[in-house]
């Protein structure tokens, strides 16, 4: 199982995150906050699959930021909107899902069919839709920007009409329920999503890169101390920037303080009208923000109201510069300097004429910017690491190793794996561990399972289906289904794994069980175990799991509990039943098939050889019409030469089957010639029926058991003669009375029915898988 520490590689983990912005230029907040963010997960070894949803551009794309984005990520995707961007809400606020593309539903429906992703971001909460479409394994994070509930009342608060998205507490936490972790960008606002939702929430801060400027000042700037604010020209900042202007100024002019206000980036446009004013100078947009920053004293923040962290005071901070704040401006920035808190636009003022009349103070403010820049970067790798950390421990995972049998036509191994998907499903998210060289028709049988699980081909699988593990490869153009490529020692290393369910050993194990697994519980079926101790088999491949202190046998039969114990002496035992639901596609062929083309089959054993020969011949007599009896014999056993001389059974040993496998088992049970019509067993409960039995009970096939003297403990019953006059008896009617045949087989049937109902056996399993869940969870 995982190890979670704090150092946790994401170290060839994939990564898809949608964004409705790009990371090309990175010349607005949100851009620089996603770039950021990919380019810390990718840090940590992730592969970014970046998704461009264009819904914040208005207009053409140069092709050039395309170019850019696809150089920036592992791999870089773009679907075109087909919905009206941005459109006004059509009540009052916005339904969560309001702007939501179908055009965009239909790519991600096809990149999750085509690709294999381990976590899923999302950018802002209107586009959360998007969780619905990723594969129940994928974990699922929420990058929220900003709280838009009651943003438009706080946009009318300030005499702004609404703008942009907006919605209720109902609606925005229908988008926070839908993932599995929730990042929000300050504290206060993962306080209030904390409130109105139970899905994690995680305080991811934004951060940049540092970098540190020299002033450069203007000639003309000599002996003033030069104030600045940068940012777009929303309402929000051309909102703030005019209240400073107006509450700051005139208490400049007072004082005669000599002091200039810049301001620069496109909220420019917004303040035209300013132009002309004596100490305010508009820069305009800036070919990169250390223009603007290299040409003031001290960075201005005067964010009175607003939504979400501010990027312009983060990236200030990467800057070095001294920083004069609102307090609001740098909520969830963690500083307590008093000039980084201003309780009002006119304390802002205050501070700046403090400093254009003491500049030796400067230096100081400029180390709290430093400070505070630290402070931040330490939680904000906090945040990355407990991120890396749930995305590697988040989901719990059984790991199912599939038969090789799986992909054969008609096989009692793909009916059983299924049955047991759909059951463990329920208990936590499933991983399919392919073992076996796959091609396209194979793999097929994998389809819409990927959806339920990760498919998982081990390297050498891999390498002997002739896929390749360099790079991402869109597989599904080879195999039809979303895959990848790990070791099992790797998976368990780095993933969740609660349980190991074997259909198979897996070729890593030959070497000894890895230490990464030796903690892991470990079911196997004891036919698996049965198939590598068959004669010509060296028994090797199951020595590893003798010493394994959490290997539980799973036996579809009480009478296999012995000989498995002296296998695996430190195993427990669990009798489970071969099938979870009814086999209905044996039921169906069984049903289907006419009493003409249905025959008599007799198991045996070669101690039982003499009394199936006697039984064959009888049957062959009272049932003319139907198609000769046949004799399956054991798997492991082989017909002696006594056996083999004697005259009848050379004149019909084509009625004669050695069973070879439980798939032989089941192909003669739903092969045209070979559907049993009833079954008279002479195997004296042979392990190597037991499935075959079991199979035939629950479709409601008449089996007869000969006993050997009938025990006063035993009820009496037709299907247990306990004698050769008894079973004659049993068989004559049978072959007389139709309508006694038919009662027979519906008493078989409801019998059946409530043997296998609330089975014991499975619910075991679901206990102890969820003890095991509920203690790492």
């Amino acid at each position: 199982m995982i190890d979670l520490k704090s150092n946790s590689s994401l170290k060839e983990t994939d990564i898809l995150v949608l964004s409705p912005t790009p990371t090309y230029p990175i010349n607005q907040g949100n851009r620089k906050r996603i770039y950021s963010v990919c380019q810390q997960l990718q840090n940590q070894g992730a592969r970014i699959h970046f998704l461009h949803y264009p819904q914040d551009i208005v207009g053409h794309i140069p092709s050039q930021w395309y170019k850019e984005m696809a150089n920036q990520w592992y791999s870089f995707h773009s679907v075109p909107t087909t919905h009206p961007v941005q459109a006004p809400a059509i009540g009052e606020d916005h339904l969560i899902d309001e702007w939501w593309d179908r055009g965009l539903e239909d790519y991600l429906k096809w990149l999750f069919q085509h690709n294999y992703y381990d976590a899923f971001i999302v950018n802002y909460t209107y586009l959360s839709k998007a969780f619905e479409f990723a594969p129940s394994y994928v974990c699922c994070i929420l990058d929220t920007h900003d709280r838009f509930t009651g943003r438009r009342q706080l946009l009318e608060s300030q005499g702004i009409s609404p703008e942009f998205f907006h919605t209720t507490a109902d609606q925005e936490t229908i988008a926070l329920e839908r993932a599995d972790l929730v990042w929000a960008i300050k504290e206060q606002e993962a306080i209030f999503f904390r409130e109105i939702a139970k899905t994690p929430v995680c305080t991811m801060l934004h951060i940049e890169p540092e970098n540190l400027m020299q002033r450069f000042p203007k000639p003309e700037d000599k002996d003033y101390l030069v104030i600045g604010m940068i940012g777009v020209g929303n309402s929000i900042n051309t909102t703030n920037a005019r209240a400073f202007i107006e509450q700051v100024r005139p208490l400049f002019v007072k004082y005669l303080a000599p002091i200039k206000i810049k301001f620069a980036g496109s909220l420019c446009e917004n303040l035209q009208d300013l132009e002309d004013v004596a100490g305010i100078e508009l820069m305009g947009r800036v070919e990169t923000v250390d223009e603007f920053y290299q040409a003031v004293d001290v960075a201005i923040v005067p964010m009175s109201f607003s939504t979400g962290l501010k990027i312009k005071a983060v990236e200030a901070l990467a800057t070095g510069l001294p920083i004069i704040a609102h307090r609001h401006a740098f909520e969830g920035i963690p500083s307590t300097h008093p000039y980084h808190n201003c309780e009002s636009l006119v304390e802002i003022g205050e501070k700046c004429l403090d400093l254009a009349f003491e500049p030796s103070q400067l230096s100081l403010l400029a180390e709290a910017t430093k400070t505070a820049y630290t402070q931040m970067q330490s939680q904000v790798e906090d945040a990355i690491h407990l991120t890396t950390d749930y995305i590697l421990k988040s989901k719990t995972f059984i790991m199912i190793i599939i038969n090789h049998q799986f992909f054969a036509e008609k096989s009692p191994e793909y009916d059983h794996t299924l049955q047991t998907i759909n059951y463990l499903k329920n208990l936590a998210h499933l991983i399919y561990y392919v073992d076996t060289p796959l091609e396209r028709k194979k793999a097929k049988r994998l389809h819409w399972y990927d959806r339920e699980g990760k498919v998982i081909l081990s390297p050498n699988a891999a390498q002997a289906s002739g896929l390749k593990d360099e790079q991402f490869i869109d597989y599904s153009s080879l195999l039809e289904i979303s895959c990848a490529i790990w070791s099992l020692e790797k998976l368990c290393t780095q993933r969740q794994i609660i349980a190991l369910w074997l259909m198979e050993i897996p070729a890593e194990f030959q070497s000894g069980i890895p230490d990464s697994i030796q903690n892991i519980p470990i079911y196997t079926l004891t036919d698996v175990l049965r198939s590598y101790a068959q004669p010509g088999t060296d028994g090797q491949t199951i020595k590893c799991l003798k010493d394994c202190q959490n290997l539980t046998l799973v036996n579809s039969s009480l009478s296999a509990t012995y000989l498995e114990s002296s296998w695996m002496p430190n195993a427990k035992i669990a009798i489970v039943p071969y099938w979870k639901q009814q086999p209905w596609e044996v039921k169906e062929r069984w049903a289907n098939t006419p009493d003409d083309h249905k025959r008599v089959i007799i198991l045996a054993v070669p101690q039982s050889l003499e009394l199936a020969q006697i039984v064959w011949g009888l049957c062959c007599k009272l049932f003319p019409e139907s198609l000769k009896p046949m004799v399956f014999l054991a798997k492991d056993e082989q017909l002696d030469e006594t056996n083999r001389s004697s005259a009848s059974w050379q004149q019909d040993s084509q009625f004669v089957q050695n069973i070879a496998s439980v798939s032989d088992l089941y192909h003669n049970i739903i092969a045209w010639d070979r559907t049993p019509w009833f079954v008279v067993d002479l195997s004296c409960e042979h392990l190597a029926f037991a499935i075959y039995r079991e199979t035939i009970l629950r479709i409601g096939v008449l089996r007869i058991v000969p006993q050997k003297r009938l025990s006063s403990l035993v009820e009496e019953d037709d299907l247990k003669p306990a004698s050769g006059i008894e079973l004659v008896k049993v068989l004559g009617r049978l072959a007389s009375d139709r309508e006694y045949l038919a009662q027979m087989q519906e008493a078989t049937y409801q019998n059946a029915e409530i043997i296998y109902a609330n089975d014991a056996g499975w619910s075991r399993i679901w206990r102890e898988i969820s003890q095991i869940k509920r203690k790492l969870t």
